[in-house]
């Protein structure tokens, strides 16, 4: 019994972040167990840039700043914490931060398949909006986010 003590004296102090013991009573048997508390915390920030198809600039002035307010509103409704965007007649910066259960494809599937069937279906613009299937993502470090 001295030999689980020391043990569970050594565990709390090697996983006093993750786990908290409990003593569980289990056929007249002390036994020990470890209850999990995971508490994932992710912070990468990710710097995307992605085109419309064979870079037309079609995307207009008037309509850049409709289509992109669109971007970080539905991106922030789909727990997306999406920091900036902007961009050009042609492409789009953003700026956002993944979640731990969040990829950075699923991310730019959500993002860039609402935005531009949302965009053709409001707006009267022609052509209409397609994105490149391909996209840039590089990671930022929390010292540069300001800067990017």
């Amino acid at each position: 019994m001295k030999k689980k003590v020391g043990r569970l004296k050594l565990e709390e102090k090697l996983f006093a972040p993750c786990f908290s013991p409990v003593i569980v009573r289990h056929n007249a048997e002390t036994a020990l167990a470890f209850k999990f508390k995971v508490m994932s915390y992710v912070k990468i920030w990710i710097h995307a840039v992605w085109t419309v198809k064979n870079r037309e600039p079609v995307i207009s002035q008037e309509k850049k700043k409709i289509l992109f307010e669109h971007i970080h509103k539905n991106a922030l409704e789909k727990e997306i914490l999406m920091e900036v965007v902007c961009g050009y007649n042609n492409h789009v910066h953003c700026l956002f931060r993944l979640k731990n259960d969040q990829t950075i494809e699923k991310v730019m599937q959500l993002i860039k398949g609402e935005s531009s069937f949302w965009f053709n279906k409001n707006t009267d613009n022609h052509p209409k909006l397609i994105w490149q299937k391909e996209h840039f993502a590089v990671s930022v470090s929390e010292s540069q986010v300001n800067a990017v």
